[in-house]
């Protein structure tokens, strides 16, 4: 998932992805950094090392440990040159996990200076770790070794582990494509895990809708609906107690600001209006199906929402933001329902153009929806020709994106 735009003394624009690392129970352990110094995916030989530096002071200071990562540890990449240089020093031991590039030389000063921090009491990972002998030293020093599994294959991925042969290493699988990888990496006693399987899910078993669930559907259905009929809707919430308690509660915090308190369901209902209450059901459907499921796919689809709504808005579509937020946040329902997504998008009251988007046929959602995937996974080539189709700057898409962080972090926390 990606993060924000800064700028250098030469106004050079410095691109961040964020992306998720997920324990055995699919729940989100850690996030990854990862820096980018333009728009071609790649480090300037020049400036790499300045544009990290860059990118780390303004997400630390900017956006806020709290927004970026929601209290968990963030691994960071480190060339050799800013390991030399001791930048790690300048970031908090129990925020980071220091992450050595596999272009590291690992010399006698290097190694010497990974010693430091993990005196100071830094986490260390080694990345793209293949097995050599001279990496012995770091080996010592590492609380987690990264293992590509595009590029580690077959009995290599077991015997990585058996040759490290060090217990207190967590092994993490990085570049996991396949829920069959991810099965495979868990049997061989990989502790973490990172990549895309979630988003391509093995068909398994058609999971049952909680009531709740039901409830918050049967309640989609009546929004969809062009009388938007207040006494029918607050019939349907009051009762279920669950969905009551959430909707005051909901409407009394922080995030909509609100002077006065609200203490009934109908109050509630009018003050939000049917735009405001569709993306609220949204959000409670979500939860309701992230109860007992990855808890990576909720946040995912909880900050997509916000940001494709906003770019909606930036994109002068704004008649239709509701509904791509909504979109947004149905984007891994087939994931969620262990179902294929022209079967998960039967009984969700979208219109026919965005379940369209949604299953791949090209039209302007679909272009939101692929600028969002981009942007969320680094790929700033495909992101720059995605932007002007849509005729929005990159700049832009970095802000929209830094608030609709934000604005999930509060979402989720409360």
């Amino acid at each position: 998932m990606s993060m924000m735009v800064c700028t250098l003394g030469v106004r050079m624009e410095v691109f961040v992805a964020r992306q998720p690392i997920l324990n055995t129970n699919k729940n989100v352990a850690y996030y990854e950094l990862l820096f980018r110094a333009n728009k071609e995916n790649y480090y300037d030989e020049v400036d790499g090392d300045k544009a990290t530096l860059d990118v780390i002071t303004n997400s630390f200071t900017l956006i806020g440990m709290k927004n970026l990562t929601n209290g968990k540890r963030a691994f960071i990449n480190f060339t050799e040159g800013l390991l030399l240089n001791e930048t790690a020093l300048l970031l908090p031991k129990d925020k980071v996990v220091i992450e050595i590039l596999e272009t590291v030389t690992p010399t006698a000063r290097l190694v010497e200076c990974c010693k430091k921090l993990k005196a100071r009491g830094y986490q260390l990972a080694l990345d793209d770790f293949v097995f050599k002998s001279d990496y012995e030293e770091l080996i010592q020093l590492a609380d987690y070794i990264k293992v590509d599994f595009l590029i580690t294959k077959g009995e290599e991925r077991k015997n990585i582990i058996k040759k490290v042969n060090n217990s207190n290493i967590k092994f993490l699988a990085e570049k996991v494509e396949t829920i069959e990888d991810f099965n495979e990496a868990v049997n061989l006693g990989y502790t973490y895990f990172q990549g895309y399987f979630f988003s391509k899910p093995t068909i398994l078993s058609a999971k049952e809708m909680p009531t709740s669930t039901l409830c918050s559907f049967e309640l989609l259905k009546f929004l969809k609906e062009d009388t938007f009929r207040v006494d029918d809707i607050e019939n349907v919430i009051k009762k279920n107690v669950a969905l009551s308690y959430k909707l005051l509660k909901y409407i009394n915090s922080a995030t909509l600001g609100l002077r006065s308190e609200v203490k009934s369901i109908k109050q509630a209902l009018v003050l939000m209006g049917k735009k405001e209450l569709m993306k609220w059901i949204s959000l409670v459907t979500i939860r309701d199906f992230s109860d007992t499921n990855s808890e990576a796919v909720m946040d995912i689809s909880i900050v997509r929402a916000k940001f494709g709504e906003a770019i909606a808005e930036k994109i002068n579509f704004k008649s239709r933001a509701s509904e791509i937020f909504i979109m947004e946040m149905f984007s891994n329902i087939d994931v969620l329902l262990n179902q294929p997504m022209e079967q998960a998008l039967v009984d969700l009251p979208l219109a026919d153009d965005i379940k369209a988007a949604l299953l791949g046929e090209e039209n302007i959602f679909k272009f939101i929806n692929d600028l969002i995937f981009y942007y969320e996974n680094g790929d700033f080539r495909m992101l720059s020709e995605c932007s002007r189709r849509l005729n929005i700057s990159e700049k832009d898409i970095s802000e929209l994106y830094t608030q609709a962080l934000e604005w999930a972090t509060n979402i989720m926390n409360e």
